[in-house]
Formats: C-alpha cells, sequence, structure tokens
C-alpha cells in the first residue's frame, strides 16, 4: 500500500499567516470583482465567501507562521478530491440534464458538499468521542476521521434545505447526485486500502494467499504521516501484542475497502441501467439507498476496525442474519422489485431477494453459520438496516414504473 502519493519539492519557507490571509482576502476580492462584471452570480457569491472567510480568519492568525517544506500528498486525500471533482462534474450535467437550473445546481452541489463533510465529521466523533477531548480537537479535519454514512445523511439534508429554500424539488437533484456518490465510494475506498484504514477482521490461515497479500499493511517509516509508525491495521495488532513492532506488515486481515470499492462500482452500474428507463422521481435515490444499505450491512461483519463504533445489544449469529437477510428480502420486494419489467420476472426477482435468507437459516441449521461471537451491530450498520428498508418502504410509495417491455426496445 502506498499512503502517500507523491511528495511535492516545495522550498523551506517560513510564512506569516496574517498576510496569507491578507492575499486570500485580495484573491477574493478579484474573484467578486471578475463574478460582476461576468454576470456571473455564483462566481460572485463564491468571491463573497472567501473574502469574509479570510476576514473573519486573519485576526487569529496574527503573529502565527506557516512552515513549508516538502509537502506529502495522500494517497487518501489525493483520492477524496478526484471524487469531489468527478462528482461535481457528473451530478452537474445529470441535474442541468433533469431540469435544474445550471447555477442553481452547482450552488446547490457546495452546499451538498458542505453538509456531507459536517455530517461525515460529526458522525466518526459521536461515535469515537473519546478521541475527541475538546473542539479543537473535533475540528481538526487534517487528523482524519470522516463517515460515509454521515456523510450521505449531512449531504442530503443539506441539500433539502437549500432547495427548499430555494423553492426547487430534492428529488430531481437526489436522482442527479446518486452516481456520483457511488463514483465517490469506489475512489474512496481505493485511498482507504492504500492508506490502511477501515480494514477488516483477521483472515484464515486457509485464505488465498493473493486475498492474504491484498489485506497486508505495512509498517510505515517513522515519521512518514505524523505520529503513527505504520498503517491503523499493524498499529492496532501491535498495540493488542499479537504483532511485534520489528515486523514489517500486518497479520491479514480482509481487505474491505476493496470490497466496499466494488460495491460502489455495482452500484453505479446499477444506477446506469435504471437511469436510462422511465422510473418516476426518486426512484433512483432509494434504490442506491436500499442497495448500500443492504451491502453495507452485509461488509460490515467482516469489518474489524474499532472506529466503526459498536452499539446495542448483543445477538447470535444463527438467527440475526437470516433475520436481517429475510427483512431486507421482503423489503426488495415491496419496493425496488417494482421496477423488474413483467409481472413474472418481477415476481422471479422476489423470490430470489429471499434465497440468502433461506440459505442463511438453512446454514445456520447445519451449523455453517456460527452460533459464538455473538454479534453487536456497528452505528453504521443500524444506519445501513434503517435507510434500506425506509427507501424500500418510500419505493413502494412511488408511482407504478411506466416500462416499455424488453422486445420493444
Amino acid at each position: 500500500m502506498h499512503p502517500v502519493l507523491l511528495t511535492l519539492p516545495l522550498p523551506a519557507l517560513s510564512l506569516p499567516l496574517f498576510g496569507v490571509a491578507l492575499g486570500v482576502l485580495g484573491l477574493g476580492l478579484v474573484v467578486t470583482l471578475a463574478g460582476y462584471r461576468a454576470a456571473l452570480p455564483e462566481l460572485r457569491r463564491l468571491g463573497l465567501l472567501v473574502s469574509f472567510a479570510a476576514t473573519a480568519a486573519a485576526p487569529w492568525l496574527w503573529g502565527l507562521r506557516l512552515t513549508l517544506g516538502p509537502l506529502r500528498i495522500g494517497s487518501y486525500g489525493a483520492l477524496l478530491s478526484v471524487s469531489l471533482l468527478v462528482g461535481w462534474v457528473l451530478s452537474v450535467g445529470l441535474a442541468v440534464r433533469g431540469g435544474l437550473p445550471r447555477a442553481a445546481a452547482v450552488q446547490c452541489y457546495f452546499v451538498t458538499l458542505g453538509g456531507a463533510l459536517l455530517g461525515a465529521r460529526a458522525h466518526y466523533v459521536l461515535v469515537n468521542g473519546s478521541e475527541y477531548p475538546s473542539l479543537s480537537a473535533a475540528l481538526a479535519l487534517r487528523q482524519g476521521g470522516l463517515s460515509l454514512y454521515g456523510g450521505l445523511l449531512g449531504g442530503l439534508l443539506g441539500a433539502a434545505l437549500y432547495l427548499r429554500r430555494a423553492r426547487l424539488p430534492l428529488l430531481p437533484w437526489a436522482d442527479a447526485a446518486v452516481p456520483s456518490v457511488a463514483v465517490g465510494l469506489t475512489l474512496t475506498r481505493v485511498g482507504c486500502w492504500l492508506h490502511g484504514c477501515d480494514y477488516g477482521a483477521p483472515l484464515a490461515a486457509t485464505t488465498p494467499g493473493w486475498l492474504r497479500a491484498l489485506g497486508s499493511f505495512p509498517h510505515w517509516p517513522d515519521g512518514l504521516l505524523g505520529a503513527a509508525s505504520g498503517a491503523p491495521a499493524w498499529v492496532a495488532q501491535v498495540r493488542a501484542g499479537a504483532l511485534s513492532p520489528e515486523q514489517l506488515a500486518s497479520l491479514p486481515v480482509h481487505p474491505t475497502q476493496l470490497y466496499e470499492a466494488l460495491a460502489g462500482a455495482l452500484l453505479f452500474a446499477l444506477l446506469s441501467w435504471l437511469g436510462r428507463r422511465s422510473l418516476p422521481r426518486g426512484a433512483l435515490l432509494l434504490s442506491f439507498a436500499f442497495g448500500y444499505g443492504a451491502l453495507r450491512f452485509g461488509l460490515e461483519l467482516w469489518r474489524g476496525d474499532p472506529e466503526r463504533g459498536l452499539v446495542g445489544p448483543y445477538f447470535a449469529a444463527p438467527w440475526l442474519l437470516p433475520a436481517a437477510a429475510l427483512a431486507l428480502g421482503l423489503a426488495f420486494g415491496v419496493g425496488p422489485a417494482r421496477a423488474v419489467v413483467g409481472p413474472r420476472r418481477r415476481l422471479v426477482a422476489r423470490l430470489l431477494a429471499l434465497l440468502p435468507a433461506a440459505a442463511l437459516a438453512l446454514g445456520a441449521r447445519l451449523g455453517a453459520v456460527p452460533a459464538a461471537p455473538v454479534l453487536q451491530l456497528s452505528s453504521s450498520q443500524w444506519l445501513a438496516l434503517t435507510t434500506a428498508l425506509l427507501a424500500a418502504l418510500l419505493w413502494g410509495r412511488l408511482p407504478e414504473p411506466a416500462l416499455p417491455p424488453l422486445r420493444a426496445r
């Protein structure tokens, strides 16, 4: 894995932060003026926002200095930035095609992004509150700590508030945005794998060698990324006494980051296929919410990192897993199965959705599903199961899809 994508050889300089703030203020004023002259209100608002932020921050930066040197670009941060750029191009383009004004779509994207960042940080801090003894620590985003589910819910809330104020419908924007969420899920989870966070539970000794290689995370050189001297999986195993500090790599664990990246790619393919059909507004959003919720609930069973936050009572695996699969299978029949063309195909899809529950129940009876240890769900699993079931129920309340027969297309 490569937690550092590249290192920029910046010169060793010491800059006064107050002067930097003044420079940013000047840049904001230039952007504002350009927005006025070009009659671009979104550019004008961006310039005013930058100018206001620089003005507000300047008094707090008096006397502080920024020391520059070689700048390490982290793999996770780089792929997160790429996903945000791709998301902007994709979601705004689809929103305009769906009938939203371009200016409103651009502004809504940045509001959605702001809500997503706030929600992602808030959920992570809430689950891992002991790591953040002060407000300044909770706001230190450079130290990492974002929750994907918190980001999804925060982004949806931010978009809803903005569009309500702008008197524009939410569902067209949501349907336009979820394909970019699936792309972002794929890219950021690859970044997580390169960094080594969000890792899985230990692999069995009989696991194929290629999977063990993908799930072995390295001991970094000291000082490569802050105080940590290795990938999170390596650090956790050393602290637990399961691994010697002299070892160059962690014990093999499930590369759950890649599992979820694959899930994101599959969801993007599904949304692209559904987007070409005459589905009612909101169907793409609810299809993604159901699909990701069901996949995330299952994938969390292989997670091993403590940051995901285990909450709630303990359950026995032999009945919990079939029960959850049955609930999701029935929910699929109520909602997303309605997108399947034709009554016979729809019936087959509903029956197939119940097969995982039947297989898990049979496996539990035969002893293939272990009775121990008992399971305690993570906060993300509770959110995944809840949002998937709710999305399926809401899907069932949408107008009947007007889909032409496959032979007619």
